[in-house]
């Protein structure tokens, strides 16, 4: 807690005039939204404490302060994953600081392999739900009441008029959506 509470002191300190309503984090292939931005200022994730660079490539690494369509955003460029070992803290700390800075509505994108015969690279798809198949669970560890209740509800995850929205604007530039369920999943190849 004391990792992400002095995060939200740099990232607030850094962002004094920031008012931001929504927060994006982009995962691979959505860095160029950024260009869609009236950027105010940026910060290197190395300049947060407990975030620390990306370990993926592609991943920019910064946090922007930004506008578009009047909007003020804040957007993690980038973002950090189970996968590189570090733990779930640099995970979690870019809610928690968005959280602290007023954000309430957090957008975030990825890039993920699919199963379904319908999709394809490229395509993009609203996540209605999603099947947690890792060997771990975000709900382990000492309750923090800034996360909400203990157990969360979890029959409306993810926003149902936020996915619309999605939708209805998707279609307003006659881009396909598709909607699915996303299953977090590790593999762990063993050396032979």
């Amino acid at each position: 807690m004391n990792i992400m509470e002095h995060a939200f002191t740099v990232v607030r300190d850094h962002f004094q005039k920031a008012q931001p309503t929504c927060g994006l984090i982009l995962g691979s292939g959505w860095s160029e939204v950024i260009e869609a931005f009236e950027i105010h200022h940026s910060i290197g994730y190395e300049e947060i404490p407990g975030l620390g660079k990306t370990g993926v490539v592609g991943h920019a690494g910064r946090l922007v302060h930004g506008i578009c369509g009047g909007l003020e955003t804040l957007i993690f460029q980038g973002r950090r994953h189970w996968y590189e070992g570090e733990g779930w803290d640099p995970i979690i700390l870019p809610i928690y600081v968005l959280k602290k800075m007023g954000v309430t509505t957090l957008v975030l994108t990825n890039a993920a392999g699919g199963v379904r015969s319908d999709l394809k690279p490229g395509d993009l798809m609203i996540i209605d739900d999603h099947i947690n198949n890792m060997p771990s669970n975000p709900l382990i560890g000492p309750h923090l009441p800034i996360w909400g209740p203990r157990f969360p509800d979890q029959t409306a995850v993810y926003n149902p008029d936020l996915r619309n929205t999605l939708e209805h604007a998707a279609k307003s530039v006659d881009e396909t959506l598709y909607r699915g369920v996303y299953l977090e999943h590790l593999t762990i190849e063993m050396p032979r």
